[in-house]
């Protein structure tokens, strides 16, 4: 193998630099604007089995694709039910069908769950989702249903614009949402504390 580690933390890539690595994102409707934060290297090595690797660092391409879909309209009543039991004050605004396809060389193989690893997505909220009340923050939060369980994927980032989460995971997601009072830590713009002063 030439899979290799030096000491200093410093690692040497698995996949030699000959091999073609690609990343991609495929959007299908009324869906938000989404990015795969993970570089594609990491990414194959978590996407990829063993077999498949070697296959990769014998020179097969590599393309990783995730399909964001919009489910709106196709989530099943089972799944929303699960979602309601996990939002906890939230509200489920946008309902996603997202999925995973590795290519390696002529084989495409989809992705229920990842073998080594995860990736990280980055979401841009909807304009429609958007907090348009000055006096509060809107949070957001992910809730992923796979094979019957809910789970809740906390957003990793502190932009109200975009959600970040990392999952390994593929099937309905449903974007949510809380408005909560906005605070000083929220924002710089004076407010009571200054009439304190007087």
């Amino acid at each position: 193998s030439t899979c290799a580690y030096v000491m200093e933390e410093e690692e040497i890539p698995c996949i030699t630099p000959s091999t073609d690595i690609e990343k991609e994102v495929k959007t299908v409707g009324n869906v938000p604007r989404t990015d795969i934060i993970t570089s594609a290297e990491t990414l194959a090595e978590a996407a990829l089995t063993d077999e498949e690797y070697e296959k990769a660092e014998n020179g097969a391409g590599v393309t990783v694709r995730v399909t964001v879909k919009d489910a709106d309209n196709s989530v099943s009543d089972d799944d929303k039910e699960l979602i309601n039991a996990k939002l906890d004050g939230y509200k489920a605004g946008k309902y996603l069908d997202i999925s995973m396809l590795k290519k390696i060389g002529a084989d495409e193989i989809q992705v229920e769950k990842m073998p080594n690893g995860s990736v990280q997505l980055v979401f841009q909220v909807p304009d429609n989702l958007k907090n348009t009340d000055p006096t509060k923050v809107r949070k957001f939060k992910v809730i992923r249903v796979h094979k019957g369980t809910a789970t809740v994927l906390d957003d990793m980032d502190d932009n109200e614009n975009t959600v970040t989460i990392e999952t390994d995971r593929f099937s309905t997601y449903a974007l949510a949402y809380q408005d909560v009072e906005r605070t000083d830590a929220d924002n710089n713009t004076p407010d009571d504390n200054n009439n304190n002063n007087n």
